[in-house]
């Protein structure tokens, strides 16, 4: 994505401690992305979940929970991103911000080792929608993580470690 900070070569530098505002669009695109992938993702789990496969598999309920959940923190960091572009920065916000978008990623992690013993374990007529969940879910956790790295930068350092959930 370009905008006005890309031509003086703010995009390859280092993060800055600082905030950096102007990034608040290119993050709220590439969560947008994300969420959009996750839509995506949830409607291949619910038409599998439909299957008479689906309901008897294994592990199938904690999958569709951590599908619940990557869905549910995407759309509140992406408020959080709308709250901040209506300039509302309490440190709250931020904490709810970063942790939301860190607890989607894990999510994600999740969801994709549920998704490979589906895709090991799934009749031959469900095997290829099977494998969309994996190729879906790379693709909501890769625009995730676009967004974190364009956050980290919005936020500016000191603010974003400060804020990062334990492991």
């Amino acid at each position: 994505m370009t905008d006005s900070h890309s031509s003086s070569g703010r995009k390859s530098q280092p993060i800055q401690d600082g905030p950096e505002p102007y990034r608040l669009t290119e993050v709220q695109h590439a969560l947008d992305q994300s969420i959009s992938a996750d839509e995506t993702l949830s409607s291949i789990c619910y038409q599998l979940r439909c299957s008479v496969f689906a309901c008897d598999w294994d592990g199938w309920e904690e999958a569709h929970r951590e599908c619940m959940l990557s869905n549910h923190y995407r759309l509140t960091a992406s408020g959080c991103l709308k709250r901040m572009a209506m300039g509302d920065w309490h440190e709250t916000l931020l904490m709810t911000l970063v942790q939301c978008l860190y607890l989607a990623r894990r999510a994600d992690r999740i969801k994709q080792g549920y998704f490979h013993r589906l895709c090991g374990s799934a009749p031959e007529g469900f095997r290829p929608t099977a494998e969309l969940l994996l190729v879906w879910n790379r693709h909501a956790e890769a625009h995730l993580q676009e967004a974190m790295v364009g956050a980290q930068h919005l936020l500016g350092t000191r603010q974003w470690t400060r804020w990062m959930p334990e492991t």
